[in-house]
């Protein structure tokens, strides 16, 4: 399984939710273990689930090393690099690019296709993903302007 597009094995996968349980966070763990039982690829996380999965993996096994590092990586970064309301743009510590807006197009798409999200909320999302892009000066080609 993917987690957070990072290859976990089967065994690690039942590892993780049962760390996750240890430490209270049972919806997390549910979720991973209904994606593993239904055989789902690649699993999104949301960055509550991604924070949850990097506590529960304080004390973190062979397995799961990867996947912990990458979470803690895109956590801090995303302590550093704050991009939602910059108040003056000469202090924007990062710039979004091009494929982050694919990937978080991506991303949404498997939400609604695995039944995570309602063809509402991924309108709505992605309406709100394309206009946070394009205040920024990233759109996509294939990307109708009327959305």
């Amino acid at each position: 399984m993917l987690l957070a597009c990072i290859a976990v094995a089967d065994r690690a996968v039942v590892e993780l939710s049962g760390k996750l349980r240890d430490v209270g966070f049972d919806a997390t763990a549910s979720r991973i273990e209904r994606g593993y039982e239904e055989k789902v690829i690649m699993l999104s996380l949301d960055t509550t689930e991604r924070d949850e999965i990097i506590e529960a993996l304080v004390e973190c096994p062979e397995g799961l090393r990867d996947l912990r590092t990458v979470l803690q990586m895109e956590a801090t970064r995303r302590d550093r690099e704050d991009l939602s309301q910059p108040t003056d743009t000469s202090e924007v510590v990062g710039v979004p690019l091009a494929h982050e807006l694919e990937e978080a197009l991506g991303e949404l798409e498997r939400d609604y296709h695995h039944g995570h999200i309602s063809r509402e909320e991924w309108a709505d999302r992605r309406r709100a993903h394309l206009a946070w892009f394009a205040e920024r000066g990233i759109v996509l080609a294939s990307v109708d302007a009327r959305d």
